[in-house]
């Protein structure tokens, strides 16, 4: 090789070289690198792990430091209270929770809880309230509660106050046992007749569904819709009863539930139906198995002859008579009223709205309609479930983004994490004064957006391309071009390290 065309040569690596840094290595990088938009994580952290939601009360009445009683009753709870006593209130006298509402916002001092969205009402007043062996009675209507405290008519009791707590804030066990959280559910009637040849059946649903389910899903429309549906249907896999003791009685135990949960067009997860499903069914017995009943595992007879199951929905029997069986009768007609408070009450247990026994409520039995009360509960509860969804979501995309560096932060998820962010400020600023509806509506857009963002489809682009992987798709292509441009860098430095050596040799020659 001559002296130009070595020179040549080694000027031509070297440029060569200078392109691989100044050019292929930024493009290099840039290649490899995803694209991953700014996330407000300052904000998402700062979201609270438990929103607790404030409990506007004002207490009516006559009360010895019930401020302070009511603000520890909730406090042991977790749950901050605005309590404002008023002891001179005139015009209330009856011991009618819904007379004393009624004269309340009739009156021209309006309170706090009633002049927003939740609050509420307690209304202390010695001899209100029956006198009962079971302790301290609390009637709840409306927003108000009467207390009745035994031994100091002047204060509420402990043991009042803990009774109210626990129907206003409810408890987590409960809130296990609900459905998952969805703006609307489908709810499906059954009728399942075991032989239609045997004896044909009849159900009044359409008066008792007007009566029972259309004024509860009215109460909770724009905040959970209520589709309804119906159908009848044939169903004969089911296994034969337990005769009684005495013969003259047939029983089915818990576990005949799960017939019925595997019957295909029952099944809450049919993807003809985009929303959850609710199932209820009414179960026609043959006639030799009349009468039927449905027994608890301490041997007593299940209320409504009902079985309910969590995620699912219930089962109510027809129990049928002795008389029906030993007829010839080819018609039977159904009394569904005391079916469809079973299946309300069930209704109500899973959307953790659960109805409430008399000893707390101290008045009729009521499961088609909601008091104010109620439904102020239910927001509270579905915003604490909303905002903890929330925050989970939003923390769980920050925690996978800290742990795959591949994952791709489209504007797109961006702007929906912003929203999510947004909508959850603006929750916890409306549930700080008291505004239920606002922040139950604001909790549910922030848990959407949080969920949007989470499952995006565009982050599963790179999110199962590990770094390794990105390295052996690309080393194969690479790795030939560096080792030839290394071997031919290696025979110039030498090719020149050597023509070096021979000039200064030939100079010492010389």
């Amino acid at each position: 090789m001559s002296s130009q065309d070595f020179k040549a040569g080694r000027v031509a690596v070297l440029c060569s070289w200078i392109l691989i840094l100044l050019i292929g290595a930024p493009l290099g990088y840039l290649s490899l690198r995803v694209y991953r938009a700014a996330l407000p994580y300052t904000a998402i952290e700062g979201l609270p792990e438990t929103s607790s939601s404030k409990v506007f009360v004002d207490v009516l009445g006559e009360c010895n430091n019930c401020e302070k009683s009511v603000q520890d009753a909730f406090s042991i709870r977790g749950v901050e209270t605005d309590v404002k006593e008023i002891s001179n209130v005139e015009g209330l006298t009856s011991c009618d929770a819904s007379e004393i509402l009624n004269e309340f916002q009739s009156s021209t001092s309006k309170t706090r809880a009633q002049t927003k969205n939740s609050g509420l009402v307690i209304y202390v007043k010695h001899g209100c309230l029956p006198t009962t062996s079971q302790g301290p009675t609390v009637k709840l209507q409306g927003r108000v509660a009467v207390l009745l405290d035994i031994e100091a008519p002047s204060a509420i009791s402990e043991e009042a106050l803990d009774i109210l707590v626990d129907v206003i804030i409810g408890s987590q066990d409960d809130q296990d046992k609900t459905l998952e959280i969805s703006s609307s559910y489908f709810i499906s009637f059954s009728l399942l007749v075991s032989d239609p040849g045997d004896y044909q059946v009849s159900w009044n649903l359409e008066d008792t569904e007007a009566t029972y389910f259309a004024p509860l899903a009215e109460q909770l429309k724009g905040v959970v819709d209520l589709v309804s549906s119906s159908q009848y249907l044939f169903y004969t896999a089911i296994e034969e009863p337990v005769q009684s003791d005495t013969g003259d009685s047939y029983f089915y135990g818990e576990h005949i539930l799960s017939r019925f949960l595997s019957i295909p067009t029952l099944n809450p997860t049919s993807p003809v139906i985009q929303r959850p499903r609710i199932n209820f069914a009414l179960y026609a017995p043959e006639r030799r198995f009349m009468p039927l009943h449905l027994r608890l595992p301490n041997g007593s007879q299940a209320a409504w002859n009902f079985f309910g199951a969590p995620d699912w929905g219930g089962l109510v029997l027809i129990p049928g008579s002795e008389d029906f069986r030993k007829s010839n009768l080819t018609h039977l007609d159904v009394d569904t009223s005391d079916t469809m408070m079973a299946f309300i009450w069930q209704l109500r247990n899973l959307l953790d709205i659960p109805v409430l026994s008399n000893y707390y409520m101290n008045s009729p039995c009521h499961v088609n309609r909601l008091d104010h009360w109620e439904l102020d509960r239910f927001l509270r509860r579905q915003y604490q479930r909303n905002m903890k969804r929330t925050k989970d979501g939003l923390m769980g995309l920050k925690q996978s983004l800290e742990e795959i560096p591949n994952m791709v932060i489209e504007d797109a998820i961006q702007s929906t994490v912003e929203q999510s962010v947004a909508h959850a400020q603006s929750a916890l600023q409306a549930i700080n004064v008291g505004d239920l509806p606002k922040a139950f509506s604001e909790s549910n857009l922030a848990m959407q957006d949080a969920e949007k963002a989470f499952y995006n489809p565009s982050i599963l682009g790179l999110l199962y391309f590990p770094q390794d992987e990105l390295y052996a798709v690309f080393l194969p292509s690479l790795l030939p071009f560096f080792v030839t441009m290394l071997g031919i860098t290696k025979y110039y430095w030498r090719k020149g390290k050597q023509i070096t050596k021979e000039s200064e040799e030939k100079e010492k020659s010389e």
